[in-house]
């Protein structure tokens, strides 16, 4: 072989059984891997300069392994050199970082979007109002990253402007608008987006949309759990439950404590800290129909039989119906009505038969002594939603010395 053009030294034998080590390492090792090893005489064949070609420059440390004694050698493998096809394609997916819409409150910024006049930029969310006119269209989107959202004028025949003029464009409607930033000649906004082009991604009706422009009251939106995160309130009120619970984890997270989850169904009540919410399964199908009436509710003998011959009289008819239409006597739809009330009657016929009896609500099970008896419940005893973790995080806290819990906990008071 032929190193940097000259011929090598005659190599001690320790040195050669090292490098037949070597060799057998790194194929060991590619296999292990699923991988294939470049072969270390091609390593040692190349020039210094197409050593570091083979071997991947993004190796932190090579693996050297050498022989002592006079006139030491060292081999300088890297171990990098050993590569995939999945290593190159999770190298072009770490190339390729995650990248998600920007949102309407990046766009806004400190300054309210005054350092982004002139970018193109992309709103998508759902429109909170529109006011067309003539020649000009405005329309306030909010996508839920800020309390308020940014104005996007339509001015002129811009793509998807039939959109605003078919009056698709509505109170709740998702849209895709893409447009310029510019400066506001308005007051209460300092920049809007110039539209270039809009797209409705899903319509809402107006005349049934429960969100207008206009103070909803909270028992009303209680009645809207779907929509009522896109209100000024509730979205305001998630974004201070957020920080404040960034924060606590935070606090803790920085001077070493450990994060448990505490159980929101026990059996212990926490230094009757309040009243509690029960949790039992021995109320379910209570408010069911009474005893006599799920007895009145099943069907008799006598009620299938009649269903049934019902059924079969009907069948007479249609046959005979049939056979008129034959003849010019009878016309398809007398035909068709005839035999609809048959299927009507067979598929009454066959609940009846089938159906099994209506279960009556029971009563709650009872000891000897008439107190409720917990044994048959789900959990086998008086269980409640916790009013703290209190107990639970004392125990972690015996064990793991210094722990926090930041769980929910129910109190059956009135909160008003």
């Amino acid at each position: 072989p032929v190193l940097n053009g000259r011929d090598p030294p005659r190599a001690p034998r320790s040195i050669a059984m090292a490098l037949m080590t070597t060799r057998m390492m790194v194929r060991n090792g590619a296999e292990c891997l699923g991988r294939s090893a470049p072969s270390l005489r091609s390593v040692l064949r190349c020039a210094p300069s197409q050593r570091a070609t083979l071997a991947s420059p993004g190796a932190p440390t090579p693996v050297r392994l050498g022989v002592g004694g006079a006139g030491r050698s060292m081999v300088s493998i890297r171990a990098s050199s050993v590569t995939t096809t999945a290593d190159a394609a999770a190298a072009t997916s770490a190339s390729a970082p995650f990248k998600r819409h920007e949102r309407i409150a990046a766009i806004k910024g400190k300054d309210q979007g005054k350092s982004r006049v002139g970018d193109t930029v992309q709103l998508r969310g759902w429109v909170r109002t529109v006011r067309a006119q003539k020649d000009l269209s405005f329309i306030e989107v909010n996508d839920g990253s800020s309390l308020s959202g940014i104005q996007a004028v339509v001015n002129g025949d811009v793509p998807g402007r039939e959109h605003l003029d078919a009056g698709d464009v509505t109170t709740g409607a998702a849209v895709l608008i893409e447009g310029t930033v510019v400066e506001s000649p308005g007051g209460k906004q300092a920049v809007e987006v110039a539209v270039q082009s809009i797209k409705l991604i899903g319509g809402a009706d107006a005349s049934t949309f429960p969100l207008q422009k206009k103070r909803h009251t909270l028992e009303y939106l209680r009645g809207i759990a779907h929509l009522r995160p896109r209100t000024n309130t509730i979205g305001a009120v998630t974004r201070v439950r957020n920080q404040l619970a960034y924060a606590t984890h935070t606090f803790f997270q920085q001077h070493g404590f450990q994060y448990v989850n505490t159980p929101i169904v026990t059996a212990s009540d926490c230094e009757g800290a309040g009243e509690q919410f029960q949790v039992t399964t021995l109320i379910n199908g209570i408010d069911g129909p009474s005893v006599a009436s799920a007895q009145s509710n099943v069907a008799s003998e006598a009620d299938i039989t009649a269903a049934k011959a019902a059924a079969a009289e009907q069948g007479v008819v249609v046959k005979t119906l049939k056979d008129a239409k034959k003849e010019g006597k009878a016309t398809k739809e007398e035909v068709d009505e005839a035999v609809a009330e048959l299927l009507a009657l067979k598929a009454k016929a066959e609940s009846l038969e089938n159906s099994p009896a209506v279960e009556a609500g029971g009563d709650i099970p009872r000891d000897a002594t008439g107190a409720v008896d917990y044994g048959k419940d789900f959990f086998g005893k008086p269980s409640y939603l916790t009013v703290s973790g209190q107990l639970n995080a004392e125990i972690y806290a015996c064990a793991m010395r210094d722990v926090y819990t930041f769980g929910p906990t129910f109190r059956a008071e009135n909160s008003n």
